[in-house]
């Protein structure tokens, strides 16, 4: 996937599948509202920032490596900082839902509307963007449609 549109593309895809499994710790469902509550904090604010000199300087290199290499590779079951944790019971069909409205908000937003990464700090819409489709893809890799 290279932008959001191929994103929420994916995700109509797996939504319509007859039956979704999930390998990895988290259900469909955290997985889900977590990829959301990412999206949503771009334009919205995060609830907890790391100290701006952090942002700055060690935060800013390691958001623009993973930009470079294309390829986030985090722990897919760390949540955000400050965050509310997300409960593993839930309607992950209805999660994927909303994660595609978010993103299509996002995709509707002015380059003026993202709010600072948690760590990665400052970041363009265009940053934003391919760190938000790169973020979903490391997720969807723990999921899978079956038939």
């Amino acid at each position: 996937m290279n932008s959001v549109g191929e994103a929420i593309t994916r995700l109509r895809e797996l939504a319509s599948a007859p039956n979704i499994d999930t390998k990895g710790p988290w259900s469909l469902h955290q997985i889900m509202v977590h990829c959301r509550q990412s999206v949503d904090y771009s334009l919205d604010g995060f609830p907890k920032l790391r100290p701006a000199l952090i942002r700055k300087t060690i935060g800013s290199w390691v958001g623009q490596r993973f930009l470079r290499r294309g390829h986030l590779g985090h722990r897919t079951d760390a949540s955000i900082p400050g965050a509310p944790e997300v409960d593993r019971v839930g309607d992950g069909r209805r999660a994927i839902t909303a994660l595609i409205a978010s993103l299509e908000r996002f995709a509707a937003a002015d380059q003026a509307a993202t709010k600072p990464h948690f760590i990665f700090g400052e970041l363009s819409k265009e940053e934003y963007e391919r760190l938000h489709v790169l973020h979903v893809a490391d997720h969807l890799a723990e999921i899978e449609a079956l038939a």
